[in-house]
């Protein structure tokens, strides 16, 4: 583990001069919790410190320094507008480092610090590759994908076969692992099928699998609050796996990497798929057919206006009860009155754990990116982690000053902006590919919160999806706009409180705020 003089002398090394360290700030703790985790030999020297410039886009910096195993040394540093903004930057380039060391230059600063020596050991960021993956937490990652091995081996999800049983004419399709930090910090390591290798007509036919949609959860949270229904999320454990493919539908892969044998000719044996896996084109499908008979036969409805939908009412001991269940993909969202031992939700979950391998994950918190709080009497549907999210990828700088929290989200020449842009593509001028990948994918991030929780943005997004194809330098700036107002109000949602009497109610003229404000 590393000491203050050991860090202290490494600092030395710094181009510039940092401030002084006091004495508050190696406290015993702080590099105790550095020392936390599994840890490879690289290491990162980290310090930070206050900067007030008139007239700077930014409030502070954060600067450290990268010791590689051969001794290298790289220097990087972020800024950011404010504390919070900096801490969320500072982590997600640490995750880098696997050794951090932790310094504070202000005494402003030492939460910061203290923060992240305690999530880098628990790193926020999922490997993208196993190589990575293995260089970050060898024995911890080995053993998730071992459990994901042994949850195959125990479903028969495929058969090994020698390379000569493969039909002629079949290609192999690649099985990859995908690596996730849950929740709650288990690591967990997903094997799946590369399914764009897949041939339509010979590796799946249909491939069509519905998800709740974005009413429905509003809805659902509106009855839960009206009702006085509690709310709890069950997850299944390797749900695709629990599917069934059609008879005669067979997929044929490439083994798991890091867990190839070799065939009686030499060459590495091949896995013969015979139920869905994660990845397959199919697997939603597949696992939908699967459990979607099994809530009806159970005894439940399904809804005409959202296929994932069920309900159920039952007469137990005399006392009619209901439950409501919401289906995405492996998640059930499940509303009840009561959960006492002769409750139907009660009746309801031990047939589904005694037919499904499932897990009561507790009362629901989030969905969809959708933060689910209760508060006394009303459910509160909001965006907070996800629009933080948006920030930190598209507005690396923070949030200009010339943008104030009463500022609308689209200015007032949003038309003439998209009638120009628009123009522009019909006389011929090709968009920058650059600014068109950021666009595409920027305003599809705002669609998602508009028509989730966010309908204050909507007249805005849907100006902005005009110009999709043929986007310019100014409608960039429109949609960052937009993401300007989310960050400054991200707190806003959707409140469903509980009331006497539920008159119908309705708004009109969306467009208020960018008409009459400035």
């Amino acid at each position: 583990m590393w000491s203050p003089s050991a860090a202290s002398t490494a600092l030395t090394k710094v181009k510039f001069t940092p401030m002084p360290l006091t004495s508050m700030i190696w406290s015993p703790g702080i590099p105790d919790l550095v020392g936390q985790g599994s840890w490879p030999s690289r290491i990162a020297v980290a310090w930070a410190a206050r900067i007030s410039q008139e007239g700077s886009s930014f409030a502070c910096e954060c600067r450290w320094q990268e010791l590689d195993d051969e001794g290298a040394e790289s220097y990087s540093s972020i800024r950011g507008r404010d504390v919070v903004d900096l801490v969320g930057k500072f982590l997600a380039q640490a995750i880098v480092a696997q050794k951090l060391v932790a310094h504070a230059l202000d005494r402003s600063f030492m939460f910061v610090y203290t923060g992240c020596a305690l999530l880098a050991s628990t790193s926020n960021s999922d490997p993208k590759t196993r190589k990575q993956a293995l260089r970050d937490d060898r024995a911890g990652w080995t053993a998730a994908e071992r459990a994901e091995i042994a949850n195959h081996t125990d479903n028969g999800s495929w058969e090994l076969i020698d390379r000569k049983d493969v039909p002629p004419g079949r290609g192999l399709v690649r099985l990859i692992w995908v690596y996730k930090r849950k929740r709650n910090g288990a690591l967990r390591a997903r094997l799946c099928v590369q399914g764009c290798a897949q041939i339509p007509g010979v590796d799946y036919e249909q491939t069509f699998c519905a998800t709740m949609r974005a009413t429905s959860l509003r809805t659902l949270a509106s009855l839960a609050a009206q009702r006085g229904l509690a709310m709890r999320r069950w997850d299944f454990v390797a749900a695709y796996l629990q599917g069934e493919l059609e008879p005669g539908e067979v997929v044929y892969c490439r083994p798991p990497p890091g867990y190839e044998t070799i065939g009686p000719d030499g060459k590495t044996r091949v896995c013969r798929v015979v139920k869905p896996i994660y990845g397959m084109a199919q697997a939603g499908r597949r696992w939908q057919r699967s459990l979607f008979p099994w809530l009806l036969s159970w005894g439940s409805t399904q809804s005409y206006s959202d296929p994932c939908v069920f309900t159920c009412e039952r007469q137990i001991k005399g006392v009619s009860q209901s439950l409501i269940i919401g289906c995405y993909v492996d998640d059930l969202f499940v509303l009840y009155p009561d959960d006492g031992l002769d409750s139907l939700y009660t009746w309801f979950t031990t047939a589904l754990s005694s037919h499904w391998n499932v897990e009561d994950e507790g009362p629901v918190s989030d969905l969809l990116n959708v933060d689910i709080a209760t508060d006394a009497d009303c459910i509160l549907l909001k965006q907070e982690k996800y629009i933080a999210r948006l920030v930190d990828t598209y507005l690396p700088e923070g949030i200009p000053s010339s943008f104030h929290k009463n500022h609308a989200p689209a200015a007032d020449d949003l038309p003439l902006r998209v009638e120009e842009a628009i123009r522009a593509k019909e006389t011929g001028v090709a968009p920058d590919p650059a600014i068109r990948a950021t666009y595409q994918s920027l305003v599809g991030a705002l669609l998602y919160c508009s028509t989730q929780t966010r309908p204050d943005i909507a007249y805005a997004v849907g100006m902005l999806c005009r110009a999709m194809s043929c986007p310019t330098i100014d409608m960039l700036n429109a949609a960052k706009r937009v993401l300007f107002y989310l960050s400054h109000h991200r707190a806003v949602g959707l409140r469903y409180a509980r009331a006497e009497s539920t008159p119908l109610t309705g708004f009109s003229d969306s467009d208020w705020a960018s008409r009459r404000c400035r």
